[in-house]
């Protein structure tokens, strides 16, 4: 069977029903006046915008990061996402975990989303634990940190402060990361 005892008739058909459909009445429904002729009839070829999400949502953060206060860690977050943009991008208050081999952290903050990245800025605690991590055991740290995702690599920086905990050298510290997810 050719291609054009196919296409032919696919096309007749296609046609045909372009036609009838700008024939037809618009449907009458009560207090709803009908359109002027030229705005009744319906264009079947154009593309509908989808609008963009109104409502508010609690989204997961998840990722996996090496840091040099905590070792090897992984994050868990619940983002409380105001309504997502045109482009999809949506951003809010956020509450966040880490566990990490050689300590801990959670923080308060916001972070964000968009086409290819991802923020996150928040107040945190780092508490650590372990004998054989960067920080002494037991010690306790405020301080702020932020981290940034382009295509799920992430990268961050943060400064803490002790506020428990006596082990020398220690007083506040400067912390890197590296990693997957936000």
């Amino acid at each position: 069977m050719s291609p054009g005892r196919i296409l032919a008739p696919l096309l007749l058909f296609s046609t045909l029903a372009v036609s009838l459909e700008a024939q037809l009445p618009e449907p009458s429904r009560p207090g709803v006046q009908p359109l002027p002729d030229t705005l009744a009839r319906r264009d079947t070829t154009r593309i509908v915008a989808i609008e963009p999400d109104t409502g508010a949502a609690l989204r997961p953060l998840i990722g996996m990061h090496w840091t040099t206060s905590t070792g090897l860690t992984g994050h868990l977050g619940l983002l409380f996402a105001g309504p997502q943009g045109r482009h999809g991008e949506y951003g809010g208050l956020v509450m966040s975990a880490d566990a990490g081999v050689d300590g801990g952290k959670a923080g308060i903050g916001i972070a964000g989303h968009s086409l290819i990245s991802d923020l996150l800025m928040r107040v945190s605690y780092l508490r650590s634990w372990g004998e054989d991590g960067p920080l002494a055991p037991g010690q306790g740290y405020v301080g702020v940190d932020g981290r940034i995702a382009v295509n799920h690599v992430a990268l961050g920086v943060g400064w803490h402060l002790r506020v428990s905990g006596d082990a020398p050298d220690d007083g506040s510290i400067f912390t890197f990361s590296v990693g997957v997810g936000i």
